[in-house]
């Protein structure tokens, strides 16, 4: 092939320009750019908390395009796009997430105070039934399940922890053994609480319709109590004259 005439001894020649070399391909910049995207999103999550989710996919396209990147340069770029995706996620995930699980202990308390309210409003209503039953048959009930003599009483005799709710009736014990209690107690409704274990700290306790201390003692065991004796301190010798 002679270059300056452009022909062949075979008979073939050019037709025009020699082709160029093909450009090379721009670097693919979709992970690392998806990965900024989420984490600039997720910084809404400060004041809507749902959107926290997209920090760790933010993470995960960023991660992605760094290892990309590393492998072949010239078709995966991208590398700082995706190295400030990854660090604005994690930054969102940390401050996020550890407002989120600070506020753990306070909304286990707050979910414990609003089973507690419940409770107690089952045991106002099981109080109801009480007096009405008292006042129909003369005597409070030996067990909750006879206040399903009332018309239209269907007690709830569970707690909100799906527990049965302890009932005592005092006045009647008291009179069958022919006792005098010192308290004006009726009846007592305790629920085990949150533990399931009666006669501890948590426990919600009413005694005559009033919500009293879970811990203050039953009037049996107040009436088996002896009273205490004060013992008086001899007196001195006078000295002799």
């Amino acid at each position: 092939m002679d270059t300056e005439t452009g022909r062949c001894k075979c008979g073939a020649r050019f037709v025009g320009e020699p082709l160029l070399e093909p450009p090379s391909p721009r670097p693919r910049l979709g992970a690392a750019l998806g990965s900024l995207g989420l984490a600039l999103v997720s910084v809404a999550s400060l004041w809507i908390r749902p959107l926290v989710g997209l920090a760790p996919l933010a993470v995960l396209f960023g991660v992605r395009a760094l290892h990309a990147s590393r492998r072949d340069p010239s078709r995966d770029g991208g590398r700082r796009i995706a190295i400030t995706g990854v660090m604005l996620a994690s930054l969102v995930a940390v401050s996020v997430g550890g407002a989120l699980v600070a506020r753990i202990p306070h909304l286990l308390e707050q979910r414990r105070l609003a089973r507690t309210a419940a409770t107690e409003a089952r045991m106002y209503h099981l109080r109801i039934g009480l007096e009405e039953y008292r006042s129909r048959y003369g005597a409070y009930p030996e067990r909750l399940s006879d206040l399903a003599r009332l018309e239209g009483m269907a007690p709830d005799s569970s707690d909100s922890w799906s527990q049965k709710i302890a009932y005592t009736g005092y006045t009647g014990d008291l009179a069958a053994k022919g006792r005098v209690s010192t308290v004006n107690t009726k009846f007592d409704l305790r629920s085990a609480g949150a533990d399931g274990v009666l006669n501890t700290e948590d426990d919600v306790l009413m005694r005559d319709g009033i919500l009293i201390d879970p811990l203050t003692p039953s009037p049996l065991s107040a009436a088996k109590r002896p009273a205490p004796i004060r013992v008086s301190k001899p007196a001195a010798p006078r000295p002799k004259r």
